[in-house]
């Protein structure tokens, strides 16, 4: 059995599968990245569009993301990808949205 160390603490443990480590903290790190999100939500948000619409991209949003992170953790594709792709497109459509909205 091999050992990893933990980035954060340096701590070692015991890994069934040392790719296990490495596929958490990457699933982390991508989790991160959506922190962007926020932005574009705090400005939807005073740009006071439909509040139902925002629910709907939120939910999908939120719902894909969970999804993903399931799929990457366990390697099931092509439904990560779906997950991510769909995650996305309503984030677009979002964006999409507000700038339609300041634009015109």
């Amino acid at each position: 059995m091999e050992k990893a160390i933990s980035l954060s603490t340096g701590a070692t443990e015991e890994l069934g599968n040392p790719g296990d480590l490495g596929r958490t903290i990457a699933s982390s790190e991508r989790a991160l990245n959506g922190a962007i999100l926020t932005s574009e939500i705090s400005i939807y948000v005073m740009a006071g569009l439909s509040r139902q619409a925002f629910a709907i991209y939120c939910v999908v949003f939120m719902v894909m993301r969970i999804l993903h992170t399931f799929f990457y953790l366990n390697a099931v594709q092509p439904w990560r990808t779906v997950a991510f792709t769909i995650g996305a497109v309503a984030m677009l459509a979002l964006v999409i949205h507000l700038l339609i909205r300041v634009i015109a």
